[in-house]
């Protein structure tokens, strides 16, 4: 931060963008968290500053993809998906920590933050789903094709609801997870696996919180499509964003087994499980008030081998420290 090639009169600023100085801004705090060093917390600040004080206000309530901070003035238009969106989610991960703290801050950040998501919501479509790119004065769309990262503005949303109990912005979640149905087969990116992995990803975020049946199914269609582009030699497109397919299998498959693995794990071994509060299941020594349920297929002995276990759960909510450190008990099957 201090060899920041922006000057600004809120200190150095690591660029000019919203997504550098939003990536920046999604690192500060939990770094913040996780070393507990007052230099993270004091440059997440700046970066928010700047942003809270100059660049919101300047650009009719919304980040703006280029600004000068020399010439307080930006390019008016607002990127919604990735590569843009990254300063909206940075925001929302630094005021869920200022609330965190108990600062005064928080009271600063929340009526810019709120009005910054008001506009987000007025130039949505009807089922809530995001334009990639928006005039800010206007909210028209520049570039109208649909976002595959809506998640990511909602899930950031989400943890902002969660902090100040607005609830029009959790109605706003459950609307567009509501709505998916509608958008079986979408291909945001024209034959490319990245719409389908930002757009699943997106949806598995905030299932977590709101478990819609509409979204899970939806999830489940679009997992197909994906998944049945992958080659026998296992790749894809053959480039490093396959980063992303892995990603976001994996998220797909850990929402389905709770976090279980098996141990001994053999091929064809099949694994899902369920959460139920009250329901005591033969076989499983449970270490709290949740039980699992495994279903192997008659595939899987395990007997004296360790059995199945679920480790500790992290990070529910998107891009925030928000309930970041809750865990679940450890439960074995034998």
């Amino acid at each position: 931060m201090e060899r920041g090639s922006v000057a600004s009169r809120f200190g150095k600023l690591p660029a000019s963008d919203s997504e550098l100085n939003g990536d920046y801004l999604q690192v500060m705090p939990r770094l913040s968290l996780l070393t507990g060093e007052v230099r993270y917390l004091a440059w997440g600040r700046r970066i928010a500053d700047a942003y809270i004080e100059e660049v919101l206000p300047g650009n009719f309530g919304l980040p703006s993809m280029e600004w000068d901070f020399a010439k307080h003035t930006g390019d008016r238009k607002s990127k919604l998906r990735d590569h843009g969106n990254e300063m909206v989610v940075g925001l929302v991960t630094q005021f869920a920590l200022d609330h965190q703290l108990g600062t005064a801050r928080e009271q600063k950040m929340r009526p810019v933050l709120a009005r910054m998501f008001d506009r987000v919501l007025e130039s949505a479509n009807g089922d809530g789903m995001l334009f990639n790119t928006i005039d800010s004065e206007t909210l028209k769309p520049i570039d109208d094709r649909l976002s595959d990262n809506w998640g990511y503005l909602y899930g950031a949303m989400y943890t902002f609801y969660q902090v100040t109990g607005e609830v029009q912005y959790r109605d706003a979640v459950v609307l567009v997870l509501k709505s998916l149905p509608q958008y079986a087969r979408h291909d945001p990116k024209l034959g490319s696996f990245g719409g389908y992995a930002d757009a699943i990803e997106s949806a598995i975020y905030l299932v977590n919180r709101e478990p819609m049946p509409e979204a899970l199914a939806w999830n489940d269609s679009e997992m197909e499509v994906m998944l049945s582009m992958q080659r026998a030699d296992g790749h894809i497109e053959d480039w490093y964003g396959e980063g992303n397919f892995n990603r976001t299998a994996l998220l797909w498959l850990l929402m389905k087994s709770q976090g279980l693995r098996a141990e001994p794990w053999g091929p064809g071994l099949q694994l899902g499980a369920k959460l139920r509060s009250a329901e005591r299941i033969p076989g499983v020594v449970h270490g709290g008030g949740e039980s699992v349920v495994f279903v192997d297929g008659g595939r899987w002995d395990g007997a004296g081998s360790g059995g199945v276990r679920v480790g500790a759960r992290r990070g529910r909510g998107h891009g925030a420290p928000h309930n970041t450190h809750r865990r679940r008990p450890v439960t074995h099957l034998r």
